[in-house]
């Protein structure tokens, strides 16, 4: 009976807490992504004005990549 209950116990922590840490990695790595991402856009482009609007574009598709990632990481949780 005891033994029962362990198993029990261990596939109840399993099935509720993996998923969490995975998820949470997930996000990390959707941060990663969105800084490295932003700062590419950053060294492409600088801070010479006549970029302006390809910056801003650049950094609009990161953001764009990074609430992608972040649903994506939703998805997999439920």
């Amino acid at each position: 009976m005891t033994k029962l209950l362990v198993m029990i116990s261990i596939t109840i922590i399993v099935a509720f807490g993996l998923p969490n840490k995975l998820n949470a990695a997930c996000g990390e790595d959707c941060d990663s992504a969105y800084q490295s991402d932003v700062q590419s856009c950053h060294i492409m482009y600088g801070d010479d004005p006549e970029d302006a609007d390809e910056l801003s574009t650049c950094i609009q598709d990161a953001r764009d990549d990074y609430r992608s990632c972040v649903e994506d990481c939703a998805d997999q949780a439920d």
